[in-house]
């Protein structure tokens, strides 16, 4: 995995932010490109995790045995990740500090799934009610949904959102 980070020195950006910039345009382009001649060379299954959850305790004695107690196999899919095709939807979206006014759009790096994402490729907006409007890789029925506060790693200030919407819409009209 491959991690760009540009330093910022004196409040000024450093001269080559711009290639910067252009390197990590061609690095997400060329994982986009890697991802896509990977997932054809594979069959569709082995690209998706299965789990098995763990199985329930055992019924009591005296219930019947039924068949919500009978484990089974759940599929794991990252949807909202950009290397399976998922986007920002801009337009639906609020201003992102990833959409500059001058440069490069970057908003669609946070759908990518890294480990520790660096703080400064986070989405984030200036607004009370902000909304991040997702068009996920595929139609899906969602099980759990789930963000990171990239900025605070320990103490989490009251200020941040703690709960948030999920809206699921098949077309804006």
């Amino acid at each position: 995995m491959i991690i760009l980070e540009g330093k910022v020195v004196s409040g000024k950006p450093s001269e080559n932010s711009k290639l910067l910039e252009q390197s990590a345009a061609d690095v997400l382009k060329n994982m986009v490109m890697e991802q896509r001649i990977i997932d054809s060379k594979q069959p569709k299954a082995d690209n998706e995790e299965l789990i098995t959850p763990p199985p329930p305790p055992p019924p009591p004695q005296n219930l019947s045995n039924n068949d919500s107690n009978i484990p089974k196999k759940v599929l794991i899919l990252n949807a909202a990740d950009y290397l399976r095709g998922a986007s920002v939807d801009n337009t639906h979206s609020s201003r992102s500090n990833l959409n500059p006014i001058i440069g490069y759009d970057q908003t669609n790096l946070v759908l990518l799934d890294r480990p520790q994402p660096p703080t400064h490729k986070a989405w984030c907006s200036n607004e009370h009610n902000s909304v991040l409007t997702i068009n996920l890789a595929k139609n899906i029925k969602p099980i759990s949904v789930s963000y990171q506060h990239s900025k605070w790693t320990h103490h989490i200030p009251m200020s941040t959102p703690r709960t948030y919407d999920v809206v699921v819409s098949i077309s804006f009209l």
